[in-house]
């Protein structure tokens, strides 16, 4: 997991429907929102829906293979930049190596 300073709050979900920048893969799609401030971390958030994955254990999986494949890669370019990823069906299957490449793509 990565530390509760880098993650979003349920506060800072609004504005991510009217404004930021969507990318989508088989494995998920991702809502960023660039930063402002030099200052600040990247936060992140990983959703996965009870359509997704019935089990919750499999939920906690799949958020755990997210936020360990966006902790090994080197992030969004700007400083206090916001990203979303929720997480789509096919995800369940893959390996982590495949979401950690998609994540990669996105990211870089």
């Amino acid at each position: 997991m990565i530390p509760r300073t880098k993650r979003v709050g349920k506060k800072d979900f609004p504005p991510f429907t009217t404004k930021g920048r969507s990318f989508s893969t088989p494995l998920f799609s991702c809502k960023i929102v660039s930063g402002k401030d030099a200052g600040a971390t990247n936060r992140y958030a990983v959703v996965v829906s009870k359509k997704v994955a019935k089990s919750a254990v499999v939920r906690n999986t799949l958020k755990r293979r997210f936020f360990n494949a966006i902790r090994g890669t080197k992030g969004f370019t700007s400083k206090g930049s916001i990203g979303i990823f929720y997480v789509r069906t096919p995800a369940v299957l893959a390996s982590y190596r495949d979401i950690a490449d998609e994540v990669e793509k996105i990211l870089s």
